[in-house]
């Protein structure tokens, strides 16, 4: 689903804690699932575990580890 968003003209940062995408499968086919998105233009980082999402000023503020999401990931937030 991420692919058919940045298909739209959208960012999408898809954050997971294990070390590829999709953890409940093959570990080798979650990284091949993580290349072809990255090939979708889907930014994926792994091995990060997300402590917090707040609002500021319109975005969407995601905590993380200093050096997982440098910049720090920022998106508008939808409509409450």
């Amino acid at each position: 689903m991420a692919e058919a968003f940045t298909a739209r003209g959208l960012t999408v940062t898809l954050v997971e804690q294990a070390p590829a995408v999709m953890p409940t499968v093959d570990v080798e086919l979650g990284r091949l699932l993580g290349q072809e998105l990255c090939r979708h233009g889907v930014r994926v980082v792994n091995d990060v575990t997300v402590k917090a999402i707040h609002r500021e000023a319109g975005s969407l503020i995601v905590a993380a580890p200093p050096r997982a999401l440098a910049p720090a990931l920022r998106c508008r937030s939808w409509p409450s």
